[in-house]
Order: C-alpha cells, then sequence, then structure tokens
C-alpha cells in the first residue's frame, strides 16, 4: 500500500490524517467517510429501491379471494343487483406513478431519513443521481419534508464534526440550500 491510501484529508481543515485516526490531530474534526461510503446506507438504499420496484410492479388488482361481494359457493348471484351498484359507482381514475417517480421518491426518502438536505440539496442529490426533472418534481412534492427539521439535524450534523460560529453555521446552512428561516430554526436546535 502507497502511503497516500492510508491517509485522509480533514473536511474541515483538509489536514492529511490517518484513515485509522478518529479524529483530525490538528482541529479535532472527527475523521468519518462520507455518509454515501458508509455500509449501512448503501443497504437501505438498496433497500428502498427493491421495496420500491416491488411496490410498483405490485398488482393493483384486488384477488378473487378478497372480494367481499363474490358469493359463496352455492349461493346464487343476483346479477340485476351486481350490475345496479357498479353502474352507480363510478370512481374516477387517478394517474399511477411512473417507476421512476416512485424511485425518485424512494431515493428521496432515504436520503431524508438520514436528514440533513435541503429543498435545493435533495434536488440536487436526486440530479445527480441522474433522475429527470419530472421524477425529481414528483419526489419532492410528495416526500412530505419537514425542511425545518431537516435544517435542524444538518446544523446538528455540522456541530458535531467541528466547531463553528453563529454566523459560520447560518453561512453553511445558507450554503447547503436552507432559507433564512430554515437556517435560523437549525441555529436554534443547534443552540444558538
Amino acid at each position: 500500500m502507497t502511503e497516500k491510501q492510508l491517509t485522509n484529508l480533514c473536511p474541515v481543515c483538509g489536514t492529511e490524517i490517518a484513515k485509522s485516526a478518529k479524529s483530525c490531530p490538528q482541529c479535532g474534526a472527527k475523521n468519518k467517510k462520507p455518509i454515501y461510503k458508509r455500509p449501512w446506507f448503501i443497504i437501505i438504499t438498496i433497500l428502498v429501491v427493491l421495496i420500491a420496484i416491488g411496490s410498483a410492479l405490485g398488482d393493483d388488482e384486488p384477488s378473487p379471494a378478497s372480494n367481499n361481494n363474490a358469493p359463496v359457493s352455492g349461493e346464487s348471484v343476483d346479477t340485476e343487483e351486481t350490475n345496479t351498484e357498479e353502474t352507480n359507482t363510478v370512481e374516477p381514475e387517478t394517474p399511477k406513478a411512473t417507476v421512476g417517480e416512485v424511485n425518485a421518491l424512494g431515493t428521496a426518502e432515504t436520503y431524508l431519513y438520514m436528514g440533513g438536505f435541503s429543498k435545493q440539496g435533495l434536488r440536487e442529490q436526486l440530479k445527480y443521481e441522474q433522475y429527470s426533472d419530472s421524477e425529481i418534481d414528483y419526489a419532492i412534492e410528495n416526500c412530505n419534508a419537514d425542511w425545518k427539521e431537516q435544517a435542524a439535524i444538518s446544523a446538528e450534523n455540522y456541530m458535531n464534526s467541528g466547531n463553528f460560529s453563529r454566523g459560520d453555521l447560518f453561512d453553511q446552512l445558507k450554503f447547503e440550500g436552507f432559507t433564512d428561516k430554515q437556517a435560523n430554526y437549525g441555529l436554534e436546535a443547534a443552540g444558538y
């Protein structure tokens, strides 16, 4: 192994540190793998994608066994009554999400579960994952995110990784795409 493979750069101060070090000797920041390289993140992402694919490919029609109006063996069927009920109850068709939209939503929910994403940051991450604009719009509209809580999580993550003044933390949250109101909420949650 080369010396380069045994070291990382500190994400806060840029000092070269050993991969096995728990924190930077220069600034004290934690030496953690990026979230997308952690095994649990990869496993959760795969599970969410599989679940999303499974639900997208699932059978939307109820099985005959689940039909409560089906006659029991030996019962006669009153077709006139059944036909009358069917013609009187017309359900409006709801547009179904595409596989891409379902997958984009699943990916968005995974990122939001880990926390710390602004609406803009999530949009950029989904764009990086190569989802289309319409798939990203669908995911963001349907993920039910609480952006203020996401700002609080992000602020706490930054405070756990290093020392930030109130102004620096506010600027960092703004850089991440949070609004002023969301960033201020995050600052309060972090103790400022």
